[in-house]
């Protein structure tokens, strides 16, 4: 019998700031449709809504972001 791999499953939006939120003020992790509706475009033809932004103040809120990165596979 075969064991199936299942996929990984992706963190919310609220799972993303609870995530970093012991690192990054939360007041700059933005997760409301109407702000991330904001960072959806760019010069291309494609409008890819992001899970969250953060706006981050340092190279070290950064490194926390990447860092996160495979824990909440966002």
């Amino acid at each position: 019998m075969a064991v199936a791999e299942l996929a990984p499953v992706q963190a919310g939006s609220e799972e993303i700031k609870a995530g970093l939120a012991a690192s990054i003020a939360a007041s700059r992790i933005l997760i409301r449709p109407i702000e991330l509706i904001a960072y959806a475009s760019d010069a291309s033809f494609y409008r890819l809504i992001p899970k969250a932004v953060i706006q981050a103040d340092s190279v070290d809120e950064i490194r926390v972001c990447l860092a996160g990165w495979p824990k909440l596979n966002f």
